[in-house]
């Protein structure tokens, strides 16, 4: 029995395992679960974002013009939730055409978070014709997709 597994090794000449090691199996399993995992993401990769990075204030003002909903993501490169949340984001942002979805580095725009009341990141804001609807502080995916959905119909 081969210990880390648990199962037999098939026998033949010199004892060898007639399937390879325990570990290529582990290997390969593995990376059929990365790719699962992944594949939820593939379409992002080949499609444009529609999610626009705000790099001055003008373009900030440009966009809240919109009558429509804005939803501004406001996030920094260095944080680890919002990494992990990014892709939600931008997937939402591909579902939700009728919206705007915005992205704000507060490091490379801190007057502008400090303006928004922003102390931690990621932090979303939903606006709509420049009044304040609702706030998310942290990585929330399931209330992101929910407010997004309920603000948007």
């Amino acid at each position: 029995q081969h210990p880390s597994l648990g199962v037999r090794k098939s026998s033949s000449a010199g004892g060898k395992s007639a399937s390879g090691s325990g570990e290529g199996m582990l290997r390969r399993i593995g990376q059929r679960h990365a790719a699962v995992a992944l594949r939820g993401l593939r379409p992002l990769a080949t499609s444009p974002s529609r999610v626009k990075l705000i790099t001055s204030e003008e373009a900030y003002d440009k966009e809240m013009t919109s009558d429509g909903l804005t939803v501004v993501y406001y996030t920094a490169t260095w944080c680890g939730p919002c990494r992990m949340i990014s892709p939600i984001f931008e997937q939402l942002a591909s579902e939700n055409e009728g919206a705007s979805f915005l992205k704000v580095d507060v490091d490379e725009m801190p007057e502008l978070a400090e303006s928004a009341n922003v102390s931690a990141m990621p932090t979303f804001q939903f606006v709509r014709e420049r009044k304040l609807l609702d706030t998310i502080v942290g990585a929330d995916a399931a209330k992101l997709r929910t407010l997004v959905s309920t603000l948007s119909a």
